[in-house]
């Protein structure tokens, strides 16, 4: 039954991409992130990634063709040019090409259709199906796995089998990001059957939030609190009210946390003697991945290099999970500039939209921006 369902959503997908783009780009972005054929349970079903690759390049070129989409550059397409161009930099400057070139064409699988997709947005309502497709097939498995938590308790093995999400920090992270846009549509659904989806989606925002606190993810439960403190301190527009909102559901959610929970947070110390055996470890390799900056400033070790160079500055062979490190030992400094940006870029552009929605009266398109900027 599963199986034909997933059938159905390709065809049906495949079909309507063909009349607008949009979903096209839906159909792709759930393929990746919600992992349907394991959700069908038979990830052999068939080829999908180039199913779904040759669904959307295929559509594009049709619907530019047809004049429907005309491409354009802009600011935050040229951020990314620039960001890759330094990579490729770095590539051809790193000791490390035969993992480093891998690394780029898996970035470029990635890049090359968020850029049509990015082109192909020109309205909210195609914004907020976009969106609403990423939010609803990560916050799917978070209710999945929230709700098992629930019934059997505390699961540290938490994420979406085979694909990016399959770790648990990844996919309670992922959460993290969600559940803003979750809340969004909790709030601003104004469809069909209006009452029971809200509630649907509210419910959701529940079960995730129960998924990040039963995973007992220390980096995802700091992010529940540094999302909410972001709202709050950048993007709210009425702060002691949401203060207050959060405020007390924060109080009422805390009674309910398990005893591991607790446990679990102790853990966190500040400083670089850390007694709790993984915090010991990621505290060692943040030293070692500082060692390599200091060791290759500007240009890194190239993508992918960090797994190549760490065993000569410790007995360990991991990421050094945190981002940012990861990118500045293997693109330099610059490197991590650039990515900075372009994370500047889109909150500032994101503002901009928010600001000139709250001047024009649009609430809507308020929600969404602040949904949007906070994920």
């Amino acid at each position: 039954m599963r199986a034909l369902l997933v059938m159905a959503i390709y065809g049906i997908g495949t079909l309507m991409g063909v009349h607008g783009f949009v979903w096209a780009a839906c159909l792709f972005l759930w393929s990746d992130i919600f992992r349907p054929l394991v959700f069908a349970r038979n990830p052999e079903m068939f080829p999908v990634a180039w199913y779904v690759a040759i669904v959307l390049v295929g559509t594009y070129v049709y619907h530019v063709w047809k004049g429907n989409i005309k491409p354009r550059g802009g600011a935050y397409l040229w951020a990314h040019v620039i960001f890759f161009g330094w990579m490729l930099i770095t590539i051809f400057l790193s000791n490390f090409k035969e993992v480093a070139w891998p690394e780029f064409i898996l970035y470029m699988k990635y890049l090359v259709p968020l850029f049509m997709i990015y082109q192909s947005l020109n309205t909210r309502d195609e914004v907020k199906k976009v969106a609403g497709v990423l939010a609803v097939s990560v916050g799917i498995w978070g209710a999945q796995a929230g709700a098992h938590c629930l019934v059997h308790g505390v699961n540290i093995d938490l994420g979406i089998p085979g694909g990016q999400m399959t770790d648990r920090n990844d996919f309670t992270a992922a959460l993290v990001g969600t559940i803003p846009m979750l809340i969004y549509w909790g709030f601003s659904y104004n469809w069909r059957f209006r009452i029971p989806v809200r509630l649907g989606y509210l419910v959701m925002v529940a079960l995730c939030i129960s998924a990040i606190i039963f995973s007992l993810s220390r980096g995802a439960s700091l992010g529940l609190v540094a999302t909410a403190c972001f709202y709050l301190a950048f993007v709210s527009k009425h702060r002691v009210r949401d203060f207050a909102a959060v405020a007390i559901l924060g109080a009422v959610g805390f009674q309910f946390l398990p005893q591991e929970w607790f446990e679990r947070m102790d853990t966190i110390q500040v400083g670089g003697d850390q007694q709790e055996e993984s915090a010991n470890i990621r505290m060692q390799l943040w030293i070692a991945a500082f060692q390599v900056i200091r060791d290759y400033p500007i240009f890194g070790v190239g993508p992918e290099g960090w797994l190549e160079v760490v065993k000569f500055y410790g007995d360990f062979h991991a990421y050094p999970h945190s981002i940012w490190l990861k990118i500045c030992t293997e693109l330099g400094i610059p490197g991590l500039l650039l990515y900075m940006g372009v994370i500047l870029l889109t909150f500032w552009r994101t503002r901009e939209a928010i600001l000139l929605a709250g001047r024009m009266k649009d609430t809507d398109a308020v929600r969404l921006g602040m949904a949007l900027i906070t994920c």
